[in-house]
């Protein structure tokens, strides 16, 4: 995220930002070239490009009471719309840490759910559950989860 301060800016074809006027939303900005009042107003701009995120290698205990180490990768990204625009801003403070941590929790919890050998075959269906998951809350927080891949889980 980057805050533009002068009065004639350039919001680039992988961005979307907001314009806030008295520290209030004003107005969905799309790519171009635009203008604003300094101090009065404040323009917010948002990467829309995909985010390759890791999800930090981990201990997790199976139903069957064996202890894994699993990690994987997910690629996320702010869906491009202004209503999804104004809640990467609003709804919450860090849009990639949060979604991490609940791909963490997530995970923890998916394979707690299945035995070793459960686990070790059904690599593609826990990745599919867990993007389903996330983007559940992602939603709300103007993301898109696009993909989840599970990495290890030996």
């Amino acid at each position: 995220m980057r805050h533009i301060l002068l009065p004639i800016f350039v919001v680039r074809p992988y961005e979307r930002g907001i314009r806030e006027t008295f520290g209030k939303y004003s107005k969905f900005i799309k790519p171009g070239l635009g203008f604003q009042i300094p101090i009065v107003q404040i323009i917010r701009v948002r990467d829309v490009r995909e985010h390759t995120m890791d999800i930090a290698p981990q201990s997790v205990i199976t139903k069957d009471n064996v202890e894994i180490n699993v990690d994987g990768v997910m690629w996320v990204r702010p869906n491009p719309d202004e209503e999804s625009i104004k809640r990467t801003f609003y709804s919450i403070d860090d849009w990639k840490r949060a979604i991490i941590q609940l791909a963490m929790t997530n995970l923890r919890q998916e394979f707690g759910d299945l035995t070793l050998d459960e686990s070790l075959i059904a690599r593609e269906k826990i990745a599919e559950n867990l993007q389903r998951v996330l983007n559940t809350f992602a939603v709300e927080w103007g993301l898109i989860v696009s993909k989840v891949e599970i990495i290890s889980g030996n």
